[in-house]
């Protein structure tokens, strides 16, 4: 089978023709970290692209609800990608300010890079980030800049302690929330309030790789909180592609504020009914809010003229 990808940048759209046999291709250069030239970069989003349409199971309790999108308006226009053409990471991301995006931590960091919280990563690690789907294509991107990680929790995968840190704040080299908008995060929910609360979440999961849009579930909900502070549960669908994004709440008056990240699935298999062993988890915004409270008064000071800042 022969697949035919696009990938557009804000330099140039390009067409690059894959062969099925070249997936093992593909991973070999990407661990090599052969990625020298802006040609390459183009090839490394084809890769992932090609990778990340092989099969992959879901964390679906029951029905799945999930729909594909045009992401013509707020909130769905302000989600994005976020790929790394170096290591083949690659997740959801999303605006939460003209220049600031919000992702999981695993999805700019790699693997051996996420494992002990005691000896976080450096910050400024850069990545790219691809907003704005072009109406009728499967991940045509109108924009991409490159992203850099300013700020980030210290995050362990295996340990519920460590869980709340899988969050990360990168700034944007192109203002990009010009453009498309950005997501207000919460002040009011905390993850012990919870629970019984309909939500919305919004991703790009792998198995949709083929398919234009952006990918919706409303009327999921939020099940449980903890054990540690700043996570909590909910029985959205979950899946490979999506960490990183949004789960939103609608606001009394009417606006969809960002309550969650979409971290990890917990337990093993393809459970079909949620409980603590088996459920999705996610990363309440007070865990890293005074963290973007930071950033966003960096970039006020940063945009602010001159003469103001003496």
């Amino acid at each position: 089978m022969h697949f035919l990808l696009w990938v557009h940048t804000d330099d140039s759209a390009k067409t690059a023709r894959l062969r099925t046999a070249d997936v093992r291709r593909c991973t070999s250069w990407w661990r090599r970290g052969d990625v020298r030239r802006r040609r390459h970069v183009r090839l490394a989003f084809a890769c992932l692209v090609l990778l990340q349409a092989a099969a992959a199971n879901a964390h679906v309790f029951g029905i799945d609800r999930r729909a594909q999108r045009d992401p013509d308006v707020l909130p769905y226009r302000a989600v994005g990608m976020l790929v790394d053409p170096r290591t083949g990471n690659g997740g959801t991301a999303f605006l939460v300010g003209r220049c600031l995006v919000v992702s999981a931590h695993h999805v700019p960091y790699d693997a051996a890079a996420r494992q002990d919280p005691a000896n976080p990563p450096s910050l400024g690690r850069q990545v790219r980030f691809l907003v704005g789907p072009r109406p009728g294509k499967a991940r045509v991107f109108a924009s991409s800049t490159i992203a850099t990680v300013v700020d980030a929790g210290r995050f362990a995968q295996d340990d519920f302690a460590g869980a709340a840190g899988d969050w990360a704040i990168l700034r944007l080299d192109n203002c990009l929330g010009d453009r498309y908008g950005w997501l207000r995060v919460d002040r009011d929910t905390t993850p012990e309030s919870l629970p019984g609360t309909a939500l919305t979440s919004v991703g790009y999961p792998r198995s949709r790789v083929r398919q234009p849009g952006v990918t919706v579930e409303s009327g999921c909900r939020a099940r449980d909180f903890g054990p540690a502070p700043g996570i909590f549960g909910v029985d959205c669908a979950f899946e490979n592609g999506m960490s990183g994004g949004p789960l939103l709440v609608r606001h009394p008056k009417g606006m969809r504020h960002v309550v969650g990240v979409i971290s990890q699935s917990l337990g093993a298999g393809t459970p079909t009914e949620y409980s603590m062993a088996n459920r999705n988890q996610a990363v309440h915004v007070s865990a890293f809010r005074p963290a973007l409270d930071r950033a966003l008064r960096a970039e006020a000071r940063r945009a602010a003229p001159a003469a103001n800042r003496r």
